[in-house]
């Protein structure tokens, strides 16, 4: 069995700031010798040994001298006490550091807590076998899937093994396997294997599956958007209580989305009635958290977003970090919580943190030598790489932006950046879908009309107005006919109404080429 915990022992000096160490032994040990509320073998030091309070193979939390440590497998080292060391000359001391190396097999049937612990890979390993059986392993191994940012965090062994269980027919696994495709787009034929897999599950009446159907409705993942359709599927979800169902009403209900008024007393009212039901479930304090930062009571949500990002709702710690240095009008008012929650969040695996925390590093950048800003460009990118491939889409369009700009002293390669800007596409960015639109449209990158005028239509239907401007620019110019339907009933009326408003304020939308943030 593989060697699971690291214990490391370093030798540090510190000579007026200047801190060098040295590794003086480490201790392994295997992942069939952590037991809960048994003490860590191999343990050599004077002060008691750590007790294990939790491990399922991913997650661990030791107690240790009164405090509690909790760690994931291939994240940062854990400094487990620092002891000082007699020097005349330097400061020095003996700091032992705690890490968990790699995932392990390690069965476990309690299901909440590892979806607390956001152990998704551990979780996914042990509800696969008996989701059929057990109504709580199906409950959580859905749950996980469902928030697409979670599906980042499964490592292709994972995947590969729910695509096993899809192929022979199981429901829940067919869900998984294409919403996996659906979100992550890791093949050029992901929307037919999503939808195959959907379709599968669907017919096999997994509400979940009917609500997936009407998402890939709304966003036109199967080449259309027919809002009727979509809206009947959500329902076919709503009729059979599915909790997917209801999150996404309620968020069209907090920001107002697809025809839907925003109402956030309404929402706020049925988000507490939820929670007073299932204190459990976390995504309901974090959306209850959205819905009083929408009616502008950000340090109210505050908790919410801490309760939801501490059990198991993983992109909540992003909501947290803004709710805890930010006030209502926008303004950063603690700079020190925003660094450590970014770190806390980064290190908790939330990719909008870690796009944040790669970006923290570099805001003197201007200021440092040459020999400094080149170590830190390349870590730069390696740490918005990352970001990446956990799902960070800002992180694929930042990059872009790099590439396209030539910043950091990078020099500028438009096809480089339109690559990056793709990747993000496939992600669902509608900031990628314009830049695109605008790299094709300035003859920076050589395509077609027919192509760049689909980039405006993928982010119309995203939420982009400046795009569903020039995708009904387009039509109107004989282009997309075949998308007829679509724009006359969803963009045209949009689209009139913008140039009454523009008239109306003498004023018309920039096209610029740059793109204007929205919410």
């Amino acid at each position: 069995m593989a060697k699971e915990i690291l214990i490391s022992e370093y030798r540090v000096f510190n000579d007026r700031g200047s801190v060098s160490s040295n590794l003086i032994k480490t201790i392994e040990i295997n992942a069939s010798e952590i037991v809960k509320s048994k003490v860590l073998s191999q343990w050599s030091y004077s002060a008691s040994p750590p007790v294990v309070e939790y491990y399922d193979g991913e997650s661990i939390e030791l107690s240790f001298e009164g405090k509690v440590f909790q760690t994931k497998a291939r994240a940062s080292a854990i400094r487990l006490f620092s002891a000082v060391v007699p020097n005349d000359y330097v400061n020095e001391s003996v700091d032992v550091y705690f890490r968990l190396k790699s995932f392990s097999n390690v069965a476990c049937s309690d299901y909440a807590a590892m979806f607390r612990h956001a152990s998704f890979n551990a979780l996914v390993y042990n509800a696969l076998p008996v989701l059929n059986d057990n109504p709580e392993a199906a409950k959580y191994f859905i749950e996980v899937f469902v928030s697409c940012e979670n599906i980042f965090l499964i490592d292709k062994a994972r995947i590969n093994t729910v695509k096993s269980y899809a192929i022979n027919g199981n429901k829940y696994a067919c869900f998984a396997y294409g919403y996996y495709h659906l979100n992550v787009h890791p093949d050029m034929k992901s929307p037919d294997i999503a939808d195959y897999f959907i379709r599968r599950a669907y017919e096999k009446e997994l509400p979940e599956a009917a609500v997936a159907i009407g998402i890939m409705y709304r966003y036109g993942d199967l080449d259309k958007v027919d809002r009727y359709w979509s809206n009947k599927f959500f329902n076919i979800g709503l009729e059979k209580d599915c909790e997917f169902a209801l999150q996404i009403h309620i968020k069209d209900m907090i920001f107002g989305r697809f025809g839907v008024a925003v109402d956030l007393p309404k929402a706020i009212e049925m988000l507490d009635d939820l929670i007073d039901k299932d204190r459990e479930n976390a995504k309901w304090r974090q959306m209850r958290g959205w819905a009083l930062q929408q009616n502008h009571s950000l340090s109210l949500a505050k908790d919410d977003y801490e309760f939801a990002a501490k059990n198991g709702i993983v992109s909540a710690w992003s909501d947290y970090v803004v709710a805890s240095s930010y006030n209502d009008d926008d303004e950063l008012i603690d700079k020190d919580a925003y660094v450590r929650l970014v770190v806390e969040g980064s290190e908790n695996r939330d990719c909008l943190c870690r796009f944040l925390l790669a970006l923290h590093k570099v805001e003197n950048y201007d200021d440092m030598s040459d020999c400094q800003k080149a170590i830190e460009r390349k870590t730069l990118m390696e740490s918005l790489e990352d970001a990446y491939k956990i799902g960070s889409k800002e992180a694929a369009v930042y990059i872009g932006d790099i590439y396209y700009y030539g910043w950091y002293d990078i020099p500028e390669d438009n096809a480089k950046a339109y690559s990056w800007y793709a990747k993000a596409a496939l992600l669902k960015d509608p900031e990628a879908f314009e830049k695109m639109f605008y790299m094709i449209k300035n003859g920076y990158i050589n395509e077609d009309l027919n192509f760049m005028d689909n980039c405006a239509l993928n982010a119309a239907r995203l939420g982009s107005d400046k795009m569903l401007k020039e995708t009904v620019i387009a039509y109107l110019h004989g282009r997309l006919k075949k998308y007829y339907l679509e724009i006359e009933q969803y963009y045209m009326p949009v689209f009139d109404s913008m140039k009454e408003d523009a008239e109306d304020d003498d004023d018309y939308p920039d096209d610029d080429g740059r793109y204007d943030a929205y919410v």
